[in-house]
């Protein structure tokens, strides 16, 4: 399982430039899949899936929002995507507002 951020800093301002990170993740076999980024003191700000099969590859994209849809502070955030079994990855996306 490998998994790809573009970009790891996002402004997501809606000036066209870096409003959003995409997510790619890419499996050699089929795997069930969970992702979920953590602020800085380890909560769970956003889930986008919770156990959902991936055949090959998968997009998702963060927009620097939580869950119930309010934005983010500065700051930088964990990418947490696992399979339930032997495979745990991390990835740090920063927000920054200028």
């Amino acid at each position: 399982m490998e998994i790809d951020v573009i970009p790891e800093l996002i402004s997501p301002n809606l000036d066209g430039h870096a409003d959003f990170a995409e997510i790619s993740l890419s499996t050699q076999k089929g795997t069930y899949v969970h992702l979920k980024i953590i602020n800085s003191k380890g909560r769970v700000v956003w889930s986008e899936c919770n156990h959902e099969f991936v055949k090959e590859s998968a997009t998702w994209i963060w927009d620097g929002l939580d869950n119930n849809g309010q934005p983010l502070s500065m700051g930088i955030y964990v990418l947490l995507a696992d399979n339930g079994a032997a495979e745990y990855l991390k990835h740090p996306i920063t927000i920054f507002y200028d």
